[in-house]
């Protein structure tokens, strides 16, 4: 399962994304999502997958027999995610399609549990959504499954932050959190990568 945060529609802008391996990776984006060049930067990730559908094309590439995918908005996912799938080749009957708020994610799921939850940006949302989000993700895992969800510490765009949600994971004991990569410490507004697996009490 991937989730993604919504942001408003623009022309879509084709782009690659060449890994050192020399795979080349084929997305749909907003034009100013598109990462500027990194030539000469080590060790500095690209941050595209939040509304590229890019999540679902590595998780099928590497073995996922179906991806379901769902963002916050009817637009995003015809305008970019879609094609991104496309241009990767990835079956369209290997995917599911889900979009609106956290609600329809709910009856989207359906009850189904997924072995890996990839959730970029997913703490880009109100606070208040938090309590709703971490019952989602716990319905959602399977049993020994992962999520792996990107976050800055905080967002201007809204009151949540990423202190907030794992003192909510804490309080809950449904998960353990473990920090699996962060943006360095001059960065402005810093950038996490955190795991959330099954506690065993």
């Amino acid at each position: 399962m991937v989730l993604l945060v919504p942001i408003q529609p623009n022309t879509p802008s084709p782009s690659e994304l060449k890994l050192e391996s020399g795979r080349v990776i084929r997305y749909v984006a907003p034009p100013n999502a598109n990462p500027n060049s990194h030539a000469g930067q080590d060790d500095v990730p690209s941050v595209i997958g939040f509304t590229t559908g890019l999540p679902a094309v590595y998780a099928y590439e590497n073995g996922a027999s179906e991806v379901a995918l769902h963002c916050q908005s009817k637009p995003v996912l015809d305008l970019y995610c879609k094609p991104t799938l496309k241009r990767n080749n990835i079956p369209a009957n290997k995917c599911k399609f889900s979009y609106g708020n956290l609600d329809d994610l709910l009856k989207a799921l359906g009850g189904k549990k997924f072995d890996i939850i990839l959730a970029p940006d997913l703490l880009n949302r109100s606070e208040s959504d938090y309590e709703q989000l971490h019952d989602i993700i716990n319905e959602a895992m399977a049993e020994g499954g992962i999520c792996l969800f990107s976050s800055y510490t905080y967002y201007s765009s809204s009151d949540g932050s990423l202190d907030s949600f794992l003192s909510l994971v804490r309080a809950h004991r449904q998960f353990d959190s473990i920090e699996r990569w962060s943006s360095p410490k001059t960065d402005i507004v810093q950038r996490k990568v955190y795991q959330l697996t099954r506690s065993f009490i």
